[in-house]
């Protein structure tokens, strides 16, 4: 009969008979670890660590077993009287007692990064310890510009190519350099790194950027949003009246917006006006024509488009 109870790293196994026991295993350095076996260890760059682990079995405290894993191939740390006794490990020290509860990198750099330290007894790993090395976090930085059209939904993440811890201490979003405050609905900014929005509006055209913080560094990402959106006007009617060989402006709309900027079709009696010589047709919204003749009478239009 077995019974299992498990409390943050600490595992309590009872059992009878001469093949069970109890075992735990826990960390002392660094701190702030969160019970998960694996359990992450984030170390700063040529810092030394130290690894803590205690194995009992039938009541017993048991010498502990380290095991190097890399790549899925586990290499087992072996000692001697002296000490390790082991070529290529001579950056590792172990404590002195038999059981050898301790074991410490003494110089830890990018050799280790990615590597898993294991401890256990009797060819069994009880805990593993994931190296990773702190490093300041990296954003990709966008700077063609995102063209959305008004209304759609839109939404960006913007990736994170390094930086462990890979979960940021901190973050905030701007957009053209002004804090967005955190709990708004358009745009949502609380999921890390993504802005979502439920529609866009052209108010939102401009720049997001988003600064991220971890133990290593500071990085900051952006990307620009360009919102598209229809030609708009105020349309004006004629008719225009003119005396031949004057000049005339005839103005079909005012107060013209629209992204891209909007420019002007001119028909006249459903044939299309080409710009140059007495036609002036530059200004979207606007004809000019010098000189005016006889022959310059009928119904002229003017699309806008984009």
């Amino acid at each position: 009969k077995m019974r299992l109870l498990a409390i943050i790293v600490l595992v309590l196994l009872y059992c009878t008979g001469e093949t069970c026991g109890q075992t735990f295993s826990t960390i002392i350095f660094p701190e702030g670890i969160d019970g998960a076996n694996p359990i992450i260890s984030a170390v700063e760059n040529t810092e030394n660590v130290t690894f803590f682990c205690k194995v009992f079995r039938d009541g017993q405290l048991r010498q502990t077993h380290w095991t190097v894993i890399n790549d899925d191939a586990e290499t087992p740390i072996l000692f001697t009287s002296e000490g390790l006794g082991q070529a290529g490990f001579e950056n590792y020290e172990a404590s002195p007692e038999a059981v050898r509860t301790n074991i410490t990198i003494l110089v830890f750099d990018e050799t280790f990064d990615n590597n898993q330290i294991g401890c256990g007894s009797g060819g069994e790993i009880v805990s593993i310890f994931d190296l990773r090395i702190i490093k300041p976090p990296v954003l990709l930085q966008n700077s063609t510009p995102i063209a959305i059209i008004e209304g759609d939904p839109f939404s960006f993440y913007i990736e994170q190519t390094e930086g462990f811890p890979i979960v940021p201490d901190d973050y905030e979003w701007s957009f053209d350099g002004t804090p967005l405050s955190e709990g708004r609905s358009n745009p949502n900014i609380s999921i890390y790194p993504v802005i979502i929005f439920t529609n866009v509006n052209r108010t939102d055209s401009g720049n997001y950027s988003i600064t991220v913080s971890n133990e290593g560094g500071t990085s900051t990402g952006f990307i620009i949003l360009n919102v598209l959106y229809a030609p708009e006007g105020v349309p004006q009617t004629g008719p225009f009246y003119v005396v031949t060989g004057d000049d005339i402006t005839i103005t079909a709309y005012t107060n013209i917006d629209g992204n891209p900027n909007p420019t002007s079709i001119w028909t006249k009696n459903n044939s299309e006006v080409t710009d140059g010589g007495r036609f002036d047709t530059s200004v979207p919204g606007q004809l000019t024509i010098t000189t005016v003749i006889s022959s310059d009478t009928g119904n002229y239009t003017n699309t806008l488009t984009n």
